[in-house]
């Protein structure tokens, strides 16, 4: 099992706006079709085709924050190998099933169905946000209230995504363990 999981955390918002592609938006198609995972390639070209100048501002633990339909197209998972690297997290006002799953799968939390965030926070604003209740606290103005992140992917996080849930299975099931030696 992976270290505690911290779901009331302080960042700085990057806003975006809507339909947020996972080829050359999220990451560039070249990275997705050499299929590849070493974070140190991908995360300095994490949103580039958005915006070019993101990797020299994030920092680990900041927040993305996008309109409707973020991880728009082919569900690919490049970007949250670089997102997973930075402990970001997301919200947006909505996104797909398959994209949800991909990010906890690798560790990142997506808090979907935040109505209208994407022009309530300010670009480059400090938040608090507590993903475990859906509270968004923005300094000087009224916290905002979203649904949490859903119970399922919050398991899925706190395993350590995909490979944690095998590894937290492995460890119950020693007798298949040796099959995987």
């Amino acid at each position: 099992m992976t270290a505690a999981i911290r779901w009331r955390t302080s960042g700085v918002a990057h806003v975006f706006g809507d339909d947020i592609a996972h080829d050359n938006g999220m990451m560039a198609w070249k990275h997705v079709i050499e299929r590849q995972t070493d974070p140190d390639i991908l995360v300095p070209c994490l949103f580039q085709g958005i915006d070019p100048d993101f990797a020299k501002r994030v920092k680990p633990g900041d927040f993305i924050v996008a309109g409707k339909r973020f991880g728009a197209g082919k569900p690919h998972t490049t970007a949250y190998v670089a997102m997973a690297a930075l402990g970001l997290r997301v919200l947006c006002e909505s996104s797909f099933d398959k994209v949800m799953r991909g990010a906890a799968n690798l560790g990142v939390p997506i808090m979907a169905n935040c109505l209208g965030i994407s022009s309530e926070i300010r670009d480059g604003e400090t938040i608090c946000v507590d993903m475990a209740t859906g509270e968004v606290a923005r300094p000087d103005r009224a916290p905002l209230r979203y649904p949490p992140l859903q119970p399922v992917f919050q398991q899925t996080i706190e395993l350590g995504g995909r490979a944690g849930i095998l590894k937290a299975w492995l460890a119950t099931h020693p007798e298949m363990a040796s099959a995987y030696d």
